[in-house]
């Protein structure tokens, strides 16, 4: 399945907005968004598929040109008469700031939004007992353990940039697999070894009796529904 061409729009922006004049060659924006995107294009992507004539040119490419044909109708792309250069507009500009991808390794965001905050004021009856792994919200943690297993889920696969698109680029939640009755104070966490991606849906099931189930436990419950 070939990378939508939605997902190119922010990394083309982002290209054209670092030129001096806003404007460049297709050449260098093909270059340049290879370098960007290619790390997460699949074989399907890569297919070389026939233009004009005996002309191919690789799948992503042809998606990439879809999309600028879209911005330049959106107004993102100046409506250039030569289509070798690309050129985005004040409009492309503020779509940047609007879409920009949360920041999730700012300690102050919280991940967890039905946590409750240490220090703040309660109504009597109101807070419920909720047991928050710390090592599942450390920002460095979580940025080597992303770095190293990706932003999809490991149990059900889903991937927020998938569905939402670039605005929630890399936001994911993070659980410690090492049962928290085995940790001790000299214990120190390993990002690649101890934690992994889980959607908050997986990451809700996993928590949902304690000790937590597996990674293994809850992807059988998926198989069985």
């Amino acid at each position: 399945m070939k990378t939508p061409h939605t997902q190119y729009w922010t990394p083309i922006l982002k290209i054209l907005e670092r030129c001096a004049i806003g404007s460049a060659e297709t050449k260098k924006i093909r270059a340049d968004l290879l370098k960007a995107m290619g790390n997460q294009f699949n074989s399907d992507d890569y297919e070389n598929i026939l233009i004009t004539g005996e002309n191919y040119e690789p799948a992503w490419w042809n998606q990439a040109r879809h999309a600028a044909e879209q911005m330049r109708k959106d107004e993102l792309l100046a409506p250039s008469t030569k289509r070798s250069i690309w050129t985005i507009t004040e409009k492309g500009k503020k779509h940047l700031i609007e879409n920009k991808p949360i920041d999730i390794y700012n300690e102050s965001i919280n991940l967890f939004p039905d946590e409750i905050e240490e220090n703040k004021l309660i109504l009597e009856g109101a807070k419920h007992q909720v047991t928050v792994n710390a090592y599942e919200r450390d920002p460095k943690a979580r940025k080597q353990c992303i770095a190293h297993h990706g932003t999809k889920c490991c149990i059900c696969g889903f991937s927020f940039r998938d569905v939402y698109g670039a605005l929630v680029e890399n936001f994911i939640h993070i659980h410690h697999l090492k049962p928290l009755s085995e940790i001790r104070s000299e214990y120190t966490v390993n990002p690649i070894n101890d934690l992994r991606p889980v959607c908050p849906n997986c990451h809700a099931v996993l928590h949902i009796r304690k000790p937590a189930l597996s990674i293994e436990e809850v992807k059988k419950l998926l198989q069985k529904s």
